[in-house]
């Protein structure tokens, strides 16, 4: 980047494991196919989700809920994690994402 000004770059957040037990328990649901549904709204949550849940129950662990993403960003952190991707939005945002998620899981029911 050239020109009179720097370039000042910044975190504006970051995403940090809870210190309690409720992502254990949410992944325990899903491993267990009580979760119909992850919704993903960013790759680097994303990435952390996976992790976790391969540490947990193995590199090749994998899940039946279905995977909504976001964005093409997060769809395709999603997809280099080896998970598909079966709902992405036409505009990211959260309340596009619930409404694709649900109309999703009404066809296939």
């Amino acid at each position: 980047l050239q020109g009179k000004r720097g370039l000042l770059e910044m975190a504006m957040y970051s995403l940090r494991e809870g210190n309690d037990d409720s992502l254990d328990k949410a992944l325990d649901e899903l491993r267990s196919g009580n979760v119909d549904a992850v919704l993903h709204t960013s790759s680097l949550s994303a990435r952390l989700m996976v992790r976790t849940y391969r540490d947990r129950f193995g590199p090749d662990a994998a899940w039946t809920a279905l995977n909504a993403a976001i964005g093409p960003p997060t769809r395709d952190t999603l997809i280099s994690l080896g998970l598909p991707v079966h709902v992405m939005p036409d505009h990211a945002t959260f309340p596009d994402l619930v409404r694709a998620a649900a109309e999703r899981l009404r066809q296939s029911n």
